[in-house]
C-alpha cells in the first residue's frame, strides 16, 4: 500500500481549472462595460498575493444604470419561479463571455 501512487485533479484555485482573463468589466443592462470613469482594481489572491485580474470599479454613474436596469427587469423577473431563475443564473455563469469571473471572485475570499 505504501507504494501506491493517487492521482489528484487540479484544485479549484488552480489555474489549469480556468483561465483568468487579464481585465473584466462591469455587467450591465446585459452586456460587460468599461465603468464610466475608466477606474479598475487589481483582484489579488490571498494565498499568493498574485495579481489574478483587473475589474472595472463601479461608480455613481455606474450604479444608477445598474440600478435603472435591475428596476426595468424586475417585473418580468421576479415573476419567475424561484427554480427558472437559478437555473438562468447558473447557465448564465457557464455560458458568459467571461465563465471565469466566479473564480476570480471565489480566489478572494
Amino acid at each position: 500500500m505504501a507504494d501506491q501512487k493517487f492521482a489528484y485533479a487540479p484544485a479549484p484555485e488552480s489555474r489549469a481549472v480556468v483561465d483568468i482573463a487579464p481585465s473584466y468589466g462591469l455587467f450591465i443592462d446585459g452586456e460587460f462595460t468599461e465603468a464610466a470613469d475608466g477606474r479598475v482594481f487589481k483582484s489579488v489572491s490571498p494565498s499568493s498575493e498574485e495579481v489574478l485580474a483587473e475589474v472595472a470599479r463601479a461608480g455613481e454613474q455606474d450604479v444608477d444604470r445598474a440600478v435603472g436596469a435591475a428596476r426595468k427587469a424586475f417585473a418580468k423577473w421576479s415573476a419567475l419561479p424561484g427554480a427558472e431563475r437559478g437555473s438562468l443564473v447558473v447557465a448564465f455563469t457557464k455560458d458568459s463571455e467571461q465563465p471565469e469571473l466566479g473564480s476570480v471572485l471565489d480566489k478572494e475570499t
